[in-house]
């Protein structure tokens, strides 16, 4: 599957997304990322076609209100301890293996819910909600690490 159908399928979710530079978790220069992230603006199948066909881009999916979903950004190098933050997890969940060697739990919001993001109460653990966005598969880390769906 190519970096375009991925995005493709995440829309097909209605999850929202955007591209990030190749090799970087941060759109191209001149994106107008607020615009999306305050859902002014939202991506579709022929913006992604357009913006695909532009460059080899990665992907990054909007989180909160504007697709539905939290993420649960597990950082160990900030203090995240992927094993026991898996092991709290009891309803199984889309999760990402990041580039980075974190894990990325996605959990369905109600329609229309709303979630600030921020620092959760669990160290190394960021709530990923309302005016943000996670990198997803198949975009490379920085250390050229792709990030992958474990599940």
């Amino acid at each position: 599957m190519t970096t375009l159908d991925f995005a493709l399928h995440y829309i097909s979710r209605g999850w929202a997304v955007i591209p990030i530079a190749f090799g970087t978790k941060a759109p191209p220069a001149g994106f107008p990322l607020a615009r999306y992230l305050s859902g002014e603006w939202r991506s579709d199948e022929a913006s992604c076609r357009v913006w695909w066909a532009e460059g080899d881009y990665g992907i990054a999916v909007l989180t909160g209100k504007i697709s539905g979903i939290l993420v649960a950004d597990v950082d160990p190098r900030n203090g995240g301890d992927t094993t026991a933050i898996r092991a709290r997890i009891t309803t199984p969940c889309p999760t990402v293996l990041t580039g980075g060697g974190g894990l990325h739990f996605y959990f369905r919001l109600e329609q229309g819910q709303s979630i600030r993001s921020g620092h959760s109460s669990v160290q190394g653990v960021d709530r990923c909600a309302d005016l943000r966005y996670v990198v997803a598969p198949p975009s490379i880390h920085p250390n050229g690490t792709p990030y992958r769906w474990e599940n």
